[in-house]
């Protein structure tokens, strides 16, 4: 029987080719997956400056930490929308073919032309209040639009050419001049246009009529449950649905954890539930379809040699959330029995999560980026509390509940064809 029909099939995968594959979303989703480092090793240090343990904190301030140990985290995430501007439009000028360092450091000096600076008789500068989450979306607005404009002037050959013999860097520099002079010039006239508004900057508009509406929507539970329910569907039709959703999601999520980074960072109550270390937590336990439970079951209940073979294998992934030993080993693509648990366990773990932190029954996630590899329930401990990692149990334990009554069938099944292929083996299950 046929699961989906291969009409309807190749009707996905072409959509889904072309959001994996368009453009701009590829450019977003490489140039902030460039950030990965700095936004891992800044969450570190900002855990190592706030770790829950008495006399800590006392102890930093001892050794004169207190007062180091900030500056990781303030100018690595906390300038994520400066360096965001950069990588986004080197990652969205090389989908051109063409070399984006150019590009990137022409975007980032719009963005600093486009963004407040802060003017008085002891400062003169930028505060950090546009350089980090707050900024990210302006980042992206304008790293995408001076990039673009930055690669049409090079294709349409409206450059500086010098002769044979000068060096290519040199040549390079000069064929930046006329799109750098078009670039600064519109970051001026923007930054002008909206001086004479009410807003003062392209920063408040965009905050008040993009960012903030697009973090209501992705940070709330139906958002949440739609990113992960169509995740889910993807994956069971064999498409990678992560990197699908998060292609999109990216932006908001990031924009979401580091919120919650940056309010853990000043002692203030952290604002979202939801983020991309939320999703990481509860929607991908174990990796996308909260499939620990189902390796439990394989490496604990299993009958058959399959999937006790399998259970063993794929375990030590699992616990790092890697689970394409899993997915593709069972098989859960295109498997009707195996559909339904692995699009429902994530979305009852996270609802269950999104519950009982709602409730206040245990704490909000701090937002850390915690990179993959890192074993479940240490990922809880990462997130700022002893308590999420006993969520993050309790989250297991439901996964492998809503896996076993499936589990039982694929398992019998199993294990009657090893028992009819080999007779010698055979008895009751």
């Amino acid at each position: 029987m046929k699961f989906i029909s291969e009409k309807n099939m190749d009707r996905v995968l072409v959509v889904a080719d072309k959001i994996a594959n368009f453009r701009y979303l590829k450019g977003i989703s490489d140039g902030l997956a460039s950030l990965l480092s700095i936004t891992i090793v800044g969450s570190i240090f900002l855990l190592l400056g706030n770790l829950p343990i008495n006399g800590y904190s006392e102890l930093l301030a001892k050794l004169g930490l207190d007062q180091v140990l900030p500056f990781a985290y303030n100018c690595s995430v906390g300038l994520i929308a400066v360096y965001g501007t950069f990588f986004i439009a080197q990652r969205f000028a090389q989908t051109f073919d063409i070399e984006g360092s150019i590009a990137g450091l022409l975007s980032l000096v719009a963005f600093f032309i486009v963004t407040p600076s802060v003017a008085s008789e002891d400062f003169n500068g930028y505060a950090f209040t546009w350089l980090g989450a707050q900024g990210l979306f302006v980042a992206i607005i304008i790293s995408l639009l001076m990039s673009r404009i930055y690669v049409f002037i090079i294709q349409k050959d409206f450059v500086i050419k010098m002769p044979d013999g000068v060096p290519p860097t040199v040549s390079r520099s000069f064929a930046a001049i006329i799109p750098a002079f078009v670039i600064i010039t519109l970051s001026l006239v923007i930054k002008g246009v909206f001086a004479m508004t009410s807003f003062t900057s392209i920063h408040h508009f965009v905050y008040q009529f993009i960012q903030t509406p697009l973090e209501h929507i992705g940070g709330s539970f139906a958002g949440i449950m739609v990113a992960i329910l169509v995740m889910q569907i993807l994956w069971v039709m064999g498409i990678h649905g992560s990197l699908i959703v998060y292609n999109i999601m990216t932006p908001i999520f990031l924009s979401l954890d580091t919120a919650n980074l940056t309010a853990f960072s000043n002692g203030e109550a952290l604002p979202n539930i939801v983020g991309g270390a939320f999703m990481n937590m509860f929607a991908e336990l174990g990796g996308a379809g909260c499939t620990i439970g189902l390796n439990l079951l394989m490496l604990f209940m299993a009958r058959s040699q399959r999937y006790k073979t399998l259970g063993r294998l794929a375990i030590v992934p699992s616990i790092g959330r890697i689970n394409e030993p899993i997915v593709f080993g069972t098989p859960l693509v295109m498997n009707p029995i195996m559909a339904i648990p692995f699009i429902v366990a994530p979305l009852a773990c996270a609802t269950f999560g999104y519950v009982t932190i709602s409730l206040g029954i245990f704490p909000r996630l701090i937002g850390a980026s915690v990179p993959m590899g890192i074993p479940v329930v240490i990922q809880g401990l990462l997130q700022g509390s002893w308590k999420l990692a006993v969520l993050h149990i309790l989250c297991i334990i439901i996964a492998t509940l809503i896996y076993l009554p499936f589990f039982r069938i694929l398992d019998k099944q199993a294990y009657e064809e090893e028992n009819n292929i080999q007779p010698a083996e055979e008895g009751t299950y």
